[in-house]
C-alpha cells in the first residue's frame, strides 16, 4: 500500500505557508572556503544529534539549538527522531520545472511505454508543478512524489496483467489529473467509468477523479469523493482516503476559506483516532500542526515550543515546524515571544550579548542557561565559574563549558589546562578552537607557532545551495587569528625564523617564506631576501632557476629585474599571510578571478570568523610576548609596506626600465607580454599602473613586433577602468 500513496502530491503549499524561499541573490563565483569551526551547523550531524554537542556555537541554526536544549535538559532525542532529523524535512527545497524534473521525465517516459500519445514536442514543459493563484502567488500544486507514484502504479498495474487498452485508458485519465497541476483554462476531470468496467479500474478512476478535483481546487468535491472511496473497503485506496479528505479540507482552509479549518481539524481527529489509519498518523499530526500554524499562529508557537522541549519521542516533525515558525518571525524582523523557556534560550543564544543569560542562570540554575551564560561571559564571575567547574566530563555541556571556563581564566592558569584538554581525543572543529585558545595565551614565538596551524575541518561553498563539504585529505592552514598576528604584528626577522620552524608544515613554511621574500623586495631589504631565497627554492623547487638568477645577479638593478621576472612568472607571489587555503590557483598559474600578486596595501582590519570572535570578544589577536622594539619594527615595516606600490606598478616599472636599458635581453619580449597580462589579470593597481603597463605594451610592439610574445599580446587593458 505504501508504494501507491500519493499520486496526489504530499507536499503542501509553498508560498505563504510555513516555508519561506531561500535567499537566491548571490551570483558567484562560488569558491570553496576553508572551515576550521562551523558557525551555523555542526559538521558531524549524526554525532551532534546523538548528544555530543562539542563546543556549541550560538549562531547554530535553530534546529540544532533545539536538539542541544533537549540534551541539556536531559530529554534527548530518540533514535527514530535522530534519523528523521538527519533525513531533513520533507518538502520542496527547490522547484523542478517541466521535463527537467526527473520525476516528471520518468512519468512521461512510462506513459509512452503503453502507447500513450506524445505531448507537443515543441513544448519544453508539457506538465508543470506550479499553479498560479490570484495575486500571482505560486503554489507547488503537484510535487515530484505525485509523478513518481503515478509511474510506480502504472508499472504495478501492468505487472498485474492489465490489458494494453486498459493501461492506455488509465494513462489518459492520469494525464487529465496532471493537467490540473498548473493553470489550465478550466478544471479537467476524468469521466466516471461505466459499471461494466473492471472493479480495479473503477476504483482507480474514482481516485483519479478525486485527485483531479483536488488539484483543480474543487476541494469540497474532492473531500466528498475521498470519503466515498474510504467507505469502499474493497478499494485499494480506502485506507489513505480519509487522510486525503482531510488534506482537501486543509487546502480549502489555507487557500480559499479559513472557515473550513474546523472541518479539516475534525477530519484529522478522525484519522488520528482510527487504528486502521496508523500508517498515516505521523503525516496527519504534521498536517494538524501545519493547520494550527496557519490558523492560530500564537497558540501553535506555544504548543510547538512545549512539544519540542518535553515530548520524549516522535518530536522531529514538531521541531521542523517550530523551526519554520521561528524563521518566519526572523524573516519579518519580529521578536519571537519568549514565554517558553526554550524560546527564550534559543533567542538568548543567538542574539544576546549582555547579562541576560547570566541573570536567567541565577534564577533557573539550569544547564542550558549555564551554557548560555558561559558562552557570553566577558569576565570570570566567581559563582558562574564554580558552577562550570562542576559540570561532569560526560555531560553534553562539558566541552562547551570547559572551553569558555578556560577562555576566562588568567593565562598562567589556563595554559596547563588547555594543554591537558588538547591531549584528549576530540573532533577537529573543537580541537581547532582549543588550539586558538591555547595560542591566545602563548608565552613566546615558538609557543605561538606550535598552536598556529589548524586542520581544515570542512569546506563551505556558498551559492544557490550553500553547503558544507567533507575534506578527503585534511590540510593544515592558518586560521584568521594566527594569520592576523603573522601578517600584521610579526617583524620580518621573526617571520624569517617562522619559515624554518619545524612547528609549521611545509605548505605553511612555504607561504611564510614566500611572504618574507616578497616583503624583502618591497622593503629593499636585500640581506633578508638573499637569506630566505635558498629556503624558498628548497620548499618550492620550481622557483630554483629564478632564485639562482636572483642570487647570481651582480648588482641591484639586475637583481631587481630578476625578482620581477620571478614574480611575473608566478602570479601567486604576494607579501601577505593568508588565512584558510588562501589563493586557490597554483602559484605559477593565473587565477581567473584576479587573485593574482597583490593589490595596493589594504590596511582595513577584516573581521574574524564567528567562532574566533566568540573567543576574542572584539579584541584583536595579539602576540603579547613581543618586545617594544619588535613591535616598533613591525609597525614601521607595515607603514612602509602600506606605502609601497601595487604589484602591477612595481612589476611593470621594473620590467620597462630594465628592457629599455637592456634591449637585447632574450627575456625581453616575454617579460613585456607578461607585464601586459599582469595589467589585465592583477587584482588591482594604483595611479601609476596604467602608465607603466601601456609603456610595456608600446615597447613590445615597437621593438619586438615579429615575436610570438607580440603576436599574442594584441591589446593592453587599463587597471583603473575595469
Amino acid at each position: 500500500m505504501a508504494k501507491r500513496i500519493l499520486i496526489l502530491s504530499v507536499t503542501l503549499i509553498m508560498a505563504g505557508a510555513l516555508i519561506g524561499p531561500e535567499d537566491l541573490t548571490s551570483c558567484g563565483p562560488f569558491l570553496p572556503e576553508a572551515v576550521f569551526t562551523s558557525k551555523s551547523q555542526p559538521l558531524d550531524e549524526p554525532r551532534f544529534f546523538r548528544g555530543q554537542l562539542d563546543i556549541l556555537q550560538p549562531q547554530y541554526r535553530r534546529i540544532y539549538l533545539m536538539a542541544a536544549y533537549r540534551y541539556l535538559t536531559g530529554v534527548g532525542l530518540s533514535s527514530a527522531d535522530q534519523q528523521a532529523l538527519l533525513a531533513k524535512p520533507a518538502g520542496p527545497d527547490y522547484f523542478w520545472y517541466g521535463q527537467d524534473s526527473p520525476a516528471i521525465k520518468g512519468w512521461l517516459e512510462a506513459r509512452l511505454q503503453v502507447g500513450a500519445p506524445s505531448f507537443d514536442p515543441t513544448d519544453p514543459t508539457p506538465i508543470s508543478h506550479l499553479k498560479i493563484l490570484p495575486g500571482y502567488v505560486a503554489i507547488l500544486n503537484c510535487g515530484d512524489d505525485a509523478f513518481r507514484n503515478a509511474t510506480a502504479h502504472l508499472v504495478e498495474r501492468g505487472r498485474a496483467g492489465a490489458s494494453h487498452d486498459d493501461l492506455r485508458a488509465w494513462v489518459v485519465a492520469q494525464d487529465q489529473v496532471f493537467a490540473n497541476c498548473s493553470d489550465p483554462a478550466g478544471p479537467v476531470i476524468p469521466a466516471a467509468l461505466p459499471a461494466t468496467a473492471a472493479p480495479w479500474m473503477q476504483q482507480d478512476r474514482a481516485y483519479q477523479i478525486a485527485a483531479a478535483e483536488f488539484y483543480a481546487g474543487q476541494f469540497d468535491a474532492a473531500s466528498a469523493e475521498f470519503l466515498r472511496i474510504a467507505a469502499d473497503r474493497s478499494s485499494s485506496w480506502h485506507g489513505i482516503a480519509p487522510y486525503l479528505a482531510a488534506r482537501a479540507l486543509i487546502r480549502k482552509a489555507t487557500i480559499v476559506d479559513p472557515a473550513a479549518a474546523p472541518a479539516a481539524q475534525e477530519q484529522l481527529r478522525k484519522v488520528l483516532a482510527d487504528p486502521d489509519a496508523a500508517a498515516w498518523h505521523e503525516s496527519a499530526r504534521g498536517l494538524a500542526r501545519y493547520l494550527l500554524a496557519r490558523t492560530q499562529p500564537e497558540r501553535a508557537l506555544s504548543e510547538f515550543a512545549h512539544a519540542v522541549a518535553t515530548e520524549k519521542t516522535g518530536v522531529a516533525g514538531a521541531m521542523q515546524d517550530y523551526r519554520l515558525m521561528l524563521d518566519q518571525y526572523a524573516n519579518r524582523n519580529q521578536d519571537v515571544p519568549r514565554d517558553e523557556d526554550i524560546a527564550d534560550w534559543i533567542a538568548a543564544m543567538q542574539y544576546t550579548a549582555d547579562d541576560r543569560a547570566l541573570a536567567k542562570w541565577r534564577v533557573t540554575r539550569s544547564l542550558p542557561w549555564l551554557v548560555a551564560a558561559m558562552t557570553y561571559a566577558g569576565q570570570p564571575d566567581p559563582e558562574l565559574m564554580a558552577a562550570a567547574a562542576q559540570v561532569a566530563p560526560g555531560s553534553p555541556a562539558f566541552t562547551t563549558v570547559e572551553f569558555h571556563r578556560l577562555r576566562l581564566m588568567p593565562a598562567g592558569d589556563a595554559r596547563p589546562k588547555l594543554d591537558a584538554a588538547l591531549r584528549r581525543k576530540m573532533p577537529v572543529s573543537a580541537r581547532n578552537l582549543f588550539l586558538a585558545a591555547r595560542m591566545r595565551v602563548s608565552r613566546d614565538w615558538d609557543d605561538l607557532l606550535r598552536h598556529a596551524p589548524r586542520t581544515v575541518a570542512s569546506t563551505f561553498v556558498d551559492g544557490w545551495s550553500a553547503e558544507y563539504q567533507s575534506v578527503k585529505e585534511p590540510e593544515l592552514h592558518f586560521d584568521d587569528d594566527a594569520a592576523r598576528i603573522l601578517d600584521r604584528q610579526a617583524p620580518l626577522a621573526m617571520l624569517r625564523l617562522a619559515a624554518g620552524s619545524p612547528s609549521l608544515p611545509p605548505n605553511l613554511q612555504l607561504q611564510v617564506a614566500r611572504a618574507v621574500w616578497v616583503r624583502s623586495i618591497l622593503l629593499n631589504d636585500t640581506g633578508t631576501a638573499t637569506g630566505i631565497a635558498p629556503a624558498l627554492a628548497s620548499l618550492a623547487p620550481q622557483f630554483k632557476p629564478y632564485i639562482d638568477a636572483y642570487l647570481a645577479a651582480p648588482d641591484e638593478k639586475t637583481r631587481a629585474f630578476a625578482a620581477a621576472w620571478l614574480m611575473l612568472n608566478n602570479p601567486g607571489m604576494r607579501p601577505w599571510i593568508d588565512s584558510g587555503t588562501g589563493r586557490l590557483a597554483p602559484v605559477a598559474k593565473l587565477d581567473n578571478f584576479r587573485d593574482n600578486w597583490w593589490c595596493a596595501a589594504d590596511t582595513a582590519q577584516r573581521p574574524m570568523n564567528a567562532p574566533l570572535e566568540l573567543l576574542y570578544r572584539g579584541d584583536s589577536p595579539e602576540a603579547r610576548f613581543l618586545s617594544p622594539a619588535q613591535r616598533t619594527t613591525a609597525q614601521h615595516e607595515q607603514e612602509r609596506l602600506a606605502s609601497s606600490p601595487a604589484a602591477l606598478t612595481l612589476l611593470a616599472r621594473q620590467t620597462v626600465q630594465w628592457i629599455e636599458a637592456h634591449p637585447d635581453d632574450p627575456r625581453a619580449p616575454e617579460a613585456l607580454s607578461l607585464t601586459v597580462r599582469a595589467g589585465h589579470y592583477g587584482c588591482g593597481g594604483d595611479d601609476e599602473t596604467d602608465r607603466w603597463v601601456k609603456r610595456a605594451f608600446q615597447l613590445l610592439h615597437s621593438r619586438y613586433p615579429k615575436t610570438e610574445a607580440a603576436r599574442r599580446t594584441r591589446y593592453w587593458f587599463s587597471a583603473s577602468k575595469r
